[in-house]
């Protein structure tokens, strides 16, 4: 009798059935996706995936019954205890396998879920060798299992064009904001520079990231940004008063119940670049926090810099583990800021109470006295130094004179540490070639102080009319000056120029737009294309200091005119002033004697022109 081979026992036909099998497995994941559109299943219905799943198998499973039915196969299960080893078969190599499977396809492109399944090959591997004593780990195993998950691993990398290996994403651009609600950042110009996301579904419980922000860029800075600074800056000068927040949430709660004067740092450290942007607006900032741990610590955070740069700072804490956004929803603006006013404290004494309430420990007790006394070191007045000094004295027992010599000790490291800076920006300048001396520095800053002047009447006044009825003497024609004029005139008549690139572009542009009679210059530079110069006409429009609408004193054509000639003519005296200087340092270096002369002929006739300016000021400082 001969004995005849089955085609499944030939190895041409296994390789080819294997094959087969191996592509029309393939074939699953991009059908399996395309049921899921078909049947409108997005990646959130759960239960769909798994009904969709459990048809799908159902179906697969009657059909195959039928073949082997067909085939008069028989399957009998011999003992009860059979039907618990199927149970675990069904529940760990098939509810599990495909729920968790069923998942991610729902969240990744068929090709990557493909992709991604194979990696089953390597863990049959492994698992084998651990279940049987008949396979065992070889070198080629290894071998073959690390170059195979390398393979996988490239060939996941960056698929949306993420740059960074990821089990999720279909292929397409996703955006980050995705899911979250929007609040767009407007710089002080009233530019939209950057957006911020937060979640709003009950996943901000426990979320690690529940906000989300536009990266860094040209034109963002989120050291450099405040929220709501744009929609609030008028209300800020108006009360000379600022309250700080921390969330999206808050400003916006406290502008619908009325409250304007509002801006938040949006959880992140103040920086100084932050804070003089308010002190442009005020001097004056309330830190609105909750209550519990976490406001304590914001408000102690970045307290140091405001106190440091001039600022008054208040603290309020909220009561009952409110913050502001659920306060404000309760409360009008007019029982609000009554709240504020009566329950705030002044900065350093809310530290006084909050580092040492309740402690008796010495060493922590004389480290919150320390950090007390840094913050009062950093405050420049010093009458204000002195009156914190002896309210932390009276509040702790701690001699007066004990505080006050810390304090001193501290405002000297801070000096030397400022003296350091100093010199090693300077002696970096120096060895760049781009030294220049000490005397010539400080009197360009005194000129450039002038100029910020000037400019800030350009801003506010470069359309208004200061000279009436003036004759051409090349066309005979009567002439009106605005203030742009006059101040271009002057310049020009001394052969002088602004030193600051941008104030020049501002002058020249307030000149070509006098004649139009519908010019108005702060409107004109504050809504200014440039970001640039809206923002530096923002920073010159607004007065540090608000006198009461009773006690502001109308400015007439006359007073306005004489405030204008009397700053140009201080502007030409800074400059010869700087400009002597200058002479005299560089008349002391030359050694020739013609040079020499002629320095000092132009300083004689520099100090003739700088005479006549000083009478006109009404000044004696002659030489």
């Amino acid at each position: 009798m001969t004995n005849t081979t089955s085609i499944f026992q030939r190895p041409v036909w296994v390789t080819i059935f294997a094959l087969t099998a191996a592509i029309a497995w393939g074939w699953a994941y991009p059908l399996i996706k395309l049921g899921m559109q078909e049947f409108a299943i997005s990646s959130e219905m759960t239960g769909s995936k798994m009904l969709f799943a459990g048809i799908r198998f159902c179906l697969s499973g009657l059909i195959i019954l039928a073949i082997a039915g067909g085939k008069k196969r028989n399957f009998a299960v011999r003992k009860p205890t059979d039907w618990w080893y199927l149970l675990v078969f069904c529940l760990l190599n098939t509810t599990l396998h495909y729920a968790f499977f069923y998942f991610g396809l729902s969240h990744s492109e068929g090709s990557r879920a493909a992709i991604l399944n194979s990696l089953s090959v390597f863990s049959v591997v492994i698992f084998a060798c651990l279940f049987f004593k008949s396979d065992h780990m070889t070198l080629k195993k290894i071998i073959g299992c690390v170059l195979g998950f390398a393979g996988i691993l490239s060939l996941n990398l960056g698929g949306a064009d993420s740059g960074r290996f990821t089990l999720l994403g279909d292929g397409d651009l996703i955006d980050r904001f995705n899911g979250r609600v929007m609040f767009p950042w407007v710089s002080v110009s009233g530019k939209i520079t950057a957006f911020g996301g937060r979640l709003l579904d009950e996943r901000t419980k426990g979320v690690a990231q529940k906000y989300v922000n536009s990266p860094d860029s040209i034109i963002y800075h989120k050291e450099r940004e405040l929220y709501g600074i744009f929609q609030s800056k008028k209300a800020i000068a108006k009360h000379d008063l600022v309250y700080m927040v921390e969330g999206y949430t808050d400003v916006l709660s406290m502008h619908q119940s009325g409250i304007e004067n509002v801006v938040a740092n949006s959880g992140t450290a103040l920086s100084v670049y932050q804070i003089r942007m308010l002190h442009r607006f005020t001097s004056n900032i309330v830190l609105l926090y909750d209550g519990d741990a976490a406001g304590q610590h914001a408000a102690l955070r970045g307290a140091d810099m405001l106190l440091a740069e001039r600022m008054n700072v208040k603290v309020l804490l909220l009561p009952d583990g409110k913050d502001p956004d659920e306060f404000a929803r309760t409360h009008s603006a007019e029982a609000f800021r009554q709240y504020v006013e009566e329950n705030q404290t002044d900065f350093i004494v809310f530290k006084i109470n909050l580092l040492l309430n309740g402690v008796t420990d010495p060493i922590k007790r004389s480290e919150a006295i320390s950090s007390i006394v840094q913050s009062i070191s950093v405050i420049k007045d010093p009458i204000l130094r002195d009156t914190y000094i002896r309210e932390c004295s009276n509040r702790t027992g701690v001699a007066e004179r004990t505080l006050m010599e810390q304090m001193n000790r501290n405002i000297h490291q801070y000096r030397e540490q400022q003296t350091r800076e100093q010199q090693f920006q300077k002696e970096a300048a120096l060895r760049e070639g781009q030294g220049v001396e000490q005397p010539a520095a400080s009197t360009i800053l005194q000129v450039s102080k002038v100029e910020r002047i000037i400019m800030q009447t350009l801003v506010k006044d470069g359309d208004k009319v200061i000279l009436r009825d003036i004759k051409d003497e090349s066309t005979g024609q009567l002439l009106n000056i605005t203030v742009a004029q006059y101040i271009a005139y002057t310049l020009m008549e001394n052969g002088l120029s602004l030193t600051n690139p941008l104030y020049i572009k501002m002058l020249q542009e307030a000149v070509d737009h006098s004649a139009d009679p519908q010019f108005k210059s702060e409107e004109y530079f504050t809504q200014h294309a440039d970001i640039d110069i809206a923002n530096e006409a923002v920073r010159l429009s607004v007065d540090r200091f608000q006198l009461s609408e009773s006690l502001k004193v109308k400015e007439t054509e006359h007073s306005l005119r004489d405030r204008v000639l009397h700053i140009m003519t201080d502007y030409l005296l800074d400059y010869y002033d700087s400009h002597l200087k200058e002479l005299v340092a560089r008349m002391k270096q030359t050694k020739d004697t013609d040079e020499m002369m002629s320095m000092l002929k132009e300083i004689n006739a520099m100090q003739n022109k700088r005479n006549i300016l000083a009478k006109r000021l009404g000044s004696d400082i002659l030489i």
